[in-house]
C-alpha cells in the first residue's frame, strides 16, 4: 500500500473514532449544542458571514468548538455538499456527511477557493476507501451500535438500533432518476421518523427492486406510514 492510500485509511479510521466519541456523548445525554443556544441563529449568522472564524469571533466560542457541534452542510464547499444531499458521495449519507465535515475540518477550510479542490478530493478518496470489499469490516465499525448494558434501554434507543440493523442489511443505494424520493425524504423516512417498519420498507424495497421509490411514495409513507405499509403489505415475496 503505498503512503497516499495508507493515509487515506488513517483518514477513515480517525473519524470513526470520532463519530463514536460523538454518539457516546450523545447516548450519555451530553448537550452537544448547550453552548449555542440557538442554531437557527447560528445558521442564519453563518450564510452571513461565511467563516467559521468569523462565526466564533461573534459569538465567543472557539473555532474547534464550532467545528464539532455546528454539524451544518452549509459550511462545506459547495460541489462536496451537492454530492453529500445527491447521494453521490457515498453508499449512506450519515457516512457521506460525515466525511464531508472531516475533510472539511482536517484541511480547516473556512471558504478559501483556493483550497475547495483539496478538500473535495480527500472527501472522494476517503468515500473510495470506506467502499472497497477489503474495509467491509472497518465499515462495519462505523455502523456498530454500542451499547451499555447496565442501563436500561429506551424505547428511542431500541428503534434507532433496529433502523442501524436494517440499514446494514439492506445496504443498496441505486442511481437516481427524476422522479425518485428526495434526499431529505429519505433522511426523514429512515431516521427522523424513528419507525423501523418505515425505514425497513424504503430500504429493503430499494435494495430488492434495484430502484429508488417514487417521491410520491416517500410523501405517503412519511404522511401517513400504516396506511402506507397496510397498502403495499404484498410487495415482497415472503
Amino acid at each position: 500500500m503505498d503512503s497516499n492510500k495508507q493515509n487515506i485509511l488513517e483518514h477513515c479510521k480517525s473519524l470513526i473514532e470520532d463519530f463514536k466519541k460523538r454518539q457516546k456523548k450523545r447516548n450519555n445525554n451530553y448537550d452537544v449544542d448547550s453552548q449555542i443556544q440557538d442554531l437557527n441563529a447560528a445558521e442564519s449568522l453563518y450564510k452571513e458571514v461565511k467563516s467559521i472564524k468569523k462565526l466564533a469571533e461573534f459569538t465567543g466560542l472557539s473555532e474547534n468548538f464550532l467545528r464539532y457541534n455546528f454539524r451544518n452542510l452549509i459550511r462545506v464547499p459547495q460541489e462536496l455538499r451537492s454530492d453529500v444531499l445527491e447521494d453521490k458521495l457515498c453508499f449512506d449519507p450519515i457516512l457521506a456527511k460525515e466525511i464531508a465535515f472531516y475533510a472539511t475540518d482536517f484541511l480547516s477550510w473556512d471558504g478559501e477557493r483556493e483550497s475547495e479542490k483539496q478538500v473535495i478530493k480527500m472527501a472522494r478518496s476517503m468515500s473510495a476507501c470506506f467502499s472497497k470489499p477489503e474495509n467491509l469490516e472497518m465499515r462495519k465499525v462505523f455502523f456498530l451500535v454500542n451499547e451499555d448494558y447496565t442501563k436500561p434501554v429506551s424505547a428511542t434507543t431500541e428503534a434507532r438500533k433496529k433502523i442501524k440493523e436494517i440499514c446494514e442489511l439492506y445496504p443498496f443505494q441505486p442511481a437516481i432518476h427524476i422522479d425518485d424520493r428526495t434526499y431529505k425524504q429519505y433522511m426523514r423516512i429512515v431516521y427522523y421518523m424513528n419507525n423501523p417498519d418505515v425505514a425497513e420498507f424504503l430500504r429493503r424495497w430499494e435494495d430488492e427492486k434495484g430502484r429508488k421509490i417514487t417521491r410520491k411514495w416517500a410523501s405517503e409513507l412519511i404522511s401517513d406510514p400504516e396506511t402506507f405499509l397496510a397498502l403495499h403489505k404484498d410487495e415482497f415475496n415472503d
